[in-house]
């Protein structure tokens, strides 16, 4: 148990430098790109991966999860893995390539058919590097993770900024994310000394598809939460309002993952390995809770703040209408990732369909909404989106708690200092807005300044050992 508890603490080093390093390249790119290209390029790119997400779905059919967790005859698991993603991308590329003229007319935009054959070319390479990702987060070789990601990360932007300063529109961004695609295949092959054979065990695939069957449910409605904004704003309000909420909302998620994202194949490694001591699995649990609640409470707060600058400095005019989203989905994605580990314990407990059966009931009633939402415009549906998010994490507090047996105000307990803090230093920033009315660059440079170093100075004095135990974590995980 402690072998394993020193490997996860010490791969936050190169998980976080990987998501730091990665998710800040690409947001980087991204805005160069949102000053060259328009809304609607974005939109027709975001379609193509709406159709992509789900393809995944299927091809992986969730033996990736399984790989990480499988205790024995990984060899033979692996080989499975591999073989079925890659015939069942082959299949799904293929039914994507002939339906693409229905789902272009659903978002009733031409140039989506010719954008779908191509980008979609992605769900075969990805196909590639399924087993070789999981093996390596098993096995705890962050490390290696993290060159792959840095390398990989870099490439669409040299491919798709030269190709839009040039004029080639929506294939900038088609083109860039398939050199990205390809370049994580050549990669892991490379650092990787796994390789498929032709074996091909269907008595132990059906064991594995009776763990995964959940798993892909899970990853399906998931994926129906994830995109089932996207497809019925689209639907309603056309593919220009739908590049404005994914820039938004890809924005967001860039900087929540950053923070958070490195956390998530650690603490499913490790819990996974802890399953059978459930003490230390509950207190490892409410240290990671009580880590992302000091972290992204604040960080939604600053981004509803500060919306309005980050709209018209970052962005521009051209993208009217992305600071409701910044400000609401910001608030939204706070209140998710306070439940945003719960998941992991659930699959690392071998309990994988408690996640796919909350997914199913959020469903029920999150789809309606959104339908009902749309047509009122796009700060209505985001007071949609974070009104059903407040809903999804109280279901997630009743699962938790009844599993490692937790109280129920485990989560007030948690983020109780930081939502303190985070209400002083929302209070001093908008009075510093307000002496300071329109800002430039540097003005919000010095907001976000103001905003760390009150955030973190409320927080010293209301609980300086919420400071100390990240510090602590963050020098062992240096070490």
């Amino acid at each position: 148990m402690e072998d394993t508890k020193i490997k996860a603490i010490r791969s936050i080093k190169w998980t976080a430098l990987s998501e730091i390093i990665s998710r800040s390249i690409q947001p980087i790119v991204t805005l160069i790109l949102a000053r060259l290209l328009t809304p609607a390029d974005f939109g027709v790119v975001g379609v193509a991966m709406i159709a992509i997400g789900l393809a995944q779905i299927f091809q992986d059919f969730g033996l990736g999860k399984t790989l990480i967790q499988r205790e024995t005859e990984v060899e033979k698991t692996a080989n499975i893995v591999f073989l079925t993603n890659l015939v069942l991308s082959v299949v799904i590329y293929f039914i994507i390539f002939f339906t693409a003229p229905l789902i272009s007319k659903f978002f009733h935009e031409p140039k989506i058919i010719n954008v779908l054959r191509v980008l979609c070319l992605q769900i075969i390479l990805l196909s590639f590097i399924v087993v070789h990702q999981a093996l390596f987060q098993r096995n705890f070789q962050f490390k290696q993770l993290f060159f792959i990601r840095l390398f990989s990360s870099a490439v669409p932007g040299f491919v798709s900024i030269p190709m839009a300063i040039y004029g080639y529109g929506v294939w900038a961004l088609v083109l860039g994310s398939l050199a990205g695609s390809l370049s994580n295949v050549l990669l892991f092959w490379k650092f990787s000394r796994w390789r498929p054979t032709l074996s091909y065990d269907f008595q132990l695939a059906k064991q594995l598809f009776g763990f995964s069957s959940w798993v892909m449910l899970e990853a399906f409605l998931g994926w129906l939460i994830l995109w089932g904004d996207s497809i019925i704003l689209g639907h309603f309000l056309g593919v220009k309002e739908l590049g404005v909420y994914r820039v938004g909302v890809t924005f967001i998620m860039l900087l929540f993952g950053i923070f958070f994202n490195s956390l998530l194949p650690i603490a499913y490694s490790a819990f996974s390995r802890l399953q059978s001591n459930h003490e230390e699995l509950k207190q490892s649990f409410l240290k990671a809770t009580k880590l992302i609640s000091s972290t992204s409470l604040p960080v939604g707060a600053g981004l509803a703040v500060l919306s309005r600058f980050i709209s018209s400095i970052i962005f521009g005019h051209k993208w009217y209408g992305i600071e409701i989203v910044i400000s609401i989905i910001g608030i939204m994605f706070a209140v998710a990732w306070l439940v945003g580990i719960n998941p992991e314990v659930y699959r690392a407990i071998g309990r994988p369909d408690i996640n796919s059966k909350l997914l199913f009931v959020n469903v029920i009633y999150y789809l309606p909404i959104y339908i009902f939402a749309a047509p009122y415009g796009l700060l209505v549906f985001c007071i949609a989106r974070l009104t059903v998010a407040v809903i999804s994490m109280s279901l997630h507090l009743y699962f938790v708690n009844k599993i490692l047996k937790l109280r129920y105000t485990y989560l007030a307990d948690c983020g109780k200092e930081p939502l303190v803090a985070s209400i002083i230093m929302v209070g001093v920033l908008y009075l510093v807005k307000f002496f300071m009315g329109n800002t430039t660059t540097s003005g919000l440079i010095i907001l976000i300044c103001i905003g760390i170093t009150t955030y973190v100075t409320s927080l010293w004095f209301i609980k300086k050992e919420l400071i100390f135990q990240f510090l602590k974590l963050v020098k062992e995980g240096l070490g």
